[in-house]
């Protein structure tokens, strides 16, 4: 009986089976370190507030009992917020945590191994490389962070050769767990790596890809209410603001007469938006025969302060002040924040890039 269980589970971690809500209970023993007293907090990979439970140490053990209706990836954390491990939990699991040698092990948590292989390993394996390369320009990098020589140092050959092999790195990771989803897509471990790796950027094309069982699965929603709302192959919401002498352009005017409108959400106290815009203009006079034009849409609240930076930076283009809540209509939660609009028909071709992967992008759709 016991091997057909494990059978059963061993091909659900690679498809998602049927369950049924059932309670999983998690036992912690010999939870050496921990202090009697401890309160737990039992939390769910996407934040779901359904899903949670608390559990308090007491003589050196726990437990906790949670309702589940498909496997869930838990975050075990403590009162001050520290991550004490990740637990892979199934309905009707009962299983036990106890330290071996200093490490935590699971018993009877099917689905722990095969996620840690699926899910953590990669993200480690990323993070290694990136302290690697931390290490190898670990000076410059802290003195660019120090308040009297900081802005001196930023500007130095060696610090923007770190930033921009960085920048290429981070883009080699999106580019390897792009390729990672398509094979796993029929897998649960394709949607949860979308959350729990920030390399691993959820597109409505993945989604796509997924099997209807994994779309149809808690992690699958999931991944769905991030995407739907996505522009890229969609219009571009139209628009009607400002420049810096009052006169009002419109989406559709800004478009008129060109191929391609590089649009850049940015402010004046965003430094990494400044860092970028010689790479902006560098962009406008590469790819001007291609039919490219440049869109700066500044989201700084106060007007004077967007003003002054415009006189600092001389951008040769269009230059507009978002007063009426636009980046909320692009999606955008962040800055520097760059979309490419395609004129012939208000197509959104990539949304919500910065650094290297603007460059990418544009060579892969207007060539070199």
């Amino acid at each position: 009986m016991k091997k057909i269980f494990l059978l059963i589970y061993g091909i659900c971690g690679m498809a998602l089976c049927v369950w049924s809500q059932q309670p999983a209970t998690v036992k912690g023993v010999a939870v050496n370190g921990w202090q009697d007293g401890t309160v737990l907090q039992i939390s769910e990979l996407t934040g779901d507030k359904g899903i949670s439970a608390q559990a308090t140490v007491e003589n050196g053990q726990f437990e906790f009992s949670i309702s589940l209706k498909e496997p869930l990836f838990l975050y075990v954390t403590s009162q001050d917020g520290r991550v004490m491990f990740n637990l892979m939990l199934s309905p009707g699991e009962q299983v036990t945590m106890k330290f071996i040698d200093g490490k935590i092990e699971f018993e009877g948590a099917a689905l722990q191994k095969e996620m840690e292989k699926q899910i953590m390993e990669p993200f480690n394996n990323q993070n290694k490389r990136r302290n690697e390369l931390w290490k190898e320009y670990k000076d410059v990098i802290i003195a660019a962070n120090q308040p009297e020589e900081g802005g001196q140092v930023k500007n130095s050959a060696e610090y923007k050769d770190y930033m921009m092999k960085k920048d290429k790195l981070e883009l080699a990771f999106e580019e390897e767990m792009e390729v990672w989803v398509r094979q796993h897509a029929s897998t649960i471990w394709a949607p949860i790596a979308m959350f729990y790796n920030p390399s691993c950027k959820p597109s409505r094309e993945l989604y796509n890809a997924f099997s209807p069982e994994i779309k149809d699965s808690f992690y699958g929603k999931q991944v769905y209410q991030k995407v739907k709302d996505l522009l890229t192959g969609k219009q571009a919401p139209d628009f009607t603001l400002k420049d810096a002498a009052g006169k009002e352009h419109s989406l559709e005017e800004l478009l008129e007469g060109h191929q391609y409108l590089l649009v850049d959400f940015w402010a004046s106290w965003c430094a990494p938006c400044r860092k970028g815009i010689p790479e902006m203009k560098e962009f406008a006079k590469k790819y001007a025969d291609k039919g490219l034009v440049v869109l700066s849409i500044s989201v700084d609240k106060d007007r004077d302060a967007w003003l002054k930076a415009l006189e600092e930076e001389q951008m040769p283009w269009t230059n507009l002040w978002d007063d009426a809540g636009i980046k909320v209509k692009y999606g955008v939660k962040g800055i520097p924040s760059v979309f490419l609009i395609q004129a012939a028909d208000g197509t959104v071709l990539f949304e919500q890039l910065y650094g290297e992967a603007i460059r990418q992008q544009l060579k892969k759709i207007l060539g070199e």
